[in-house]
């Protein structure tokens, strides 16, 4: 049987070699052309965010999003506008990489990996 560490490190160590940021990458996608976004059309996905649903630790809340809509679109279409030039795409982390929660799946005990449901958390932007 193991300790709580001892099985947090197992854990970790298991996710960790699973999503290895060292895997061989897929070729980085490119743009031919831009591809821009009016504030109105931001507006629109920012208010349609489902409210009450998770984000990582340290995220605005999904309720933020949606009802500041038209405070965040006009900076958030020009992050994105800004983004997605022409060119090679390279996306901060803020917008690819995730949280990951286990969650124990229903009507099994938390005893094994198997039992556990991954669950990646992204912020809604």
């Amino acid at each position: 049987m193991q300790t709580v560490p001892e099985e947090f490190r197992m854990l970790t160590s298991f996710y960790e070699d699973l999503f290895d940021s060292a895997a061989p990458l897929r070729p980085q996608p490119y743009l031919t052309n831009p591809i821009t976004f009016s504030a109105k059309e931001v507006e629109q996905s920012l208010r349609q965010t489902r409210r009450g649903k998770s984000v990582p630790p340290g995220g605005p809340p999904s309720d933020a999003w949606s009802l500041c809509a038209p405070l965040l679109a006009p900076i958030v279409t020009e992050v994105f506008n800004s983004l997605l030039t022409d060119g090679p795409l390279m996306l901060p982390p803020i917008l690819t990489d995730c949280s990951l929660s286990l969650l124990p799946k229903p009507s099994k005990p938390p005893t094994t990996l198997a039992a556990l449901r991954p669950l990646g958390l992204i912020n809604p932007l």
